[in-house]
């Protein structure tokens, strides 16, 4: 029996016809609840990697992402009962002895809580981890992107790419699925009586500063109570401004007013709050008359998403 699973882990873990090995989690009852002790179940997902996801990660990375790094991929996805915790993915990178392995536990902010060796035989790897872990907790695309243009060691610059290519595949092929767990937090932060999330339309049309938002990863969901009705709606509309991605969720409530502005992981900062102050329990006709940069935004929202209480998904 031992050498039937050693036989199965071989095969899982590695791909000739890629030339390089994709590991999963080694141990995902393990892994998960070490990462995330609260959960109480996981999901695992696999997704194919493709070419145009390829071209997709070269125009936002600072280096090449080669084409034997496309294929099957699985994330772990960690929950507290309907509350998802953050994700687990493996990323397996060439190295001096062979192939380490290195788990990443991302939270559902698309933010880096920590990472670790899966399968590692480089003493100046696993020293690298130790170092780089305080360093990277919370870190975001930017930021490692930051350290990477300031580190000089090896190891520590393989890990740095790792990190970034993890983050960027999760949100850009695994997005579909993670995008509704964003929008039940955000949610629940901030709506009374949640019972599920739906997705909407949005007219895409109605964003007609385009340059400032990412429109194509825009999305809508209506937010429903434990009876069918519609409690409000989440829209998730990134803003660059002043050379800064925005990362952000806008909370409209039934009455189509916007009732709060949340960062990717449903959490108030100072720069949320600075935004809401302009638009706060405004509606669209009040909005024409704000006369702020978040007010234009806030108005292209509200019409992109339409009145909630007549949406044909409500």
């Amino acid at each position: 029996m031992r050498i039937l699973v050693a036989i199965v882990t071989m095969l899982v873990c590695t791909s000739p016809a890629l030339g390089q090995a994709f590991c999963a989690l080694r141990d995902p009852v393990s892994g998960i609840f070490q990462a995330f002790p609260e959960a109480t179940s996981y999901r695992s997902i696999t997704r194919t990697v493709t070419s145009e996801d390829r071209v997709r990660l070269a125009e936002t990375l600072p280096f090449t992402v080669h084409f034997n790094e496309l294929g099957r991929h699985t994330i772990y996805l960690a929950l507290k009962d309907r509350t998802p915790l953050g994700v687990i993915h493996v990323r397996t990178e060439r190295g001096r002895y062979g192939l380490n392995e290195i788990g990443w536990v991302l939270g559902v902010d698309g933010r880096v809580k920590r990472m670790y060796s899966q399968r590692c035989r480089d003493p100046k790897v696993q020293a690298a981890i130790k170092t780089l872990e305080p360093k990277i907790a919370g870190a975001s695309v930017a930021d490692l992107e930051a350290m990477l243009q300031t580190s000089t060691l090896d190891e520590e610059r393989m890990l740095l790419r790792s990190g970034l290519k993890t983050l960027l595949l999760t949100w850009t092929v695994w997005s579909d699925t993670l995008l509704p767990y964003q929008a039940w937090i955000v949610a629940n932060a901030t709506i009374a009586g949640v019972d599920t999330v739906e997705q909407s339309d949005l007219n895409i049309e109605a964003f007609t500063n385009a340059s400032e938002l990412d429109v194509d990863g825009a999305a809508a969901f209506m937010v429903m109570g434990r009876q069918g009705s519609v409690l409000g709606a989440v829209v998730r509309l990134d803003w660059r401004v002043n050379d800064q991605e925005l990362a952000l969720w806008w909370v409209i409530d039934s009455e189509s007013r916007i009732l709060a502005v949340r960062d990717s992981g449903g959490q108030r900062n100072n720069t949320t709050d600075e935004l809401l102050e302009s638009v706060e329990g405004l509606n669209r006709t009040d909005l024409d008359s704000c006369g702020t940069a978040t007010g234009v935004i806030a108005s292209q929202v509200l019409d992109a998403l339409g009145p909630i209480n007549e949406n044909p998904d409500a």
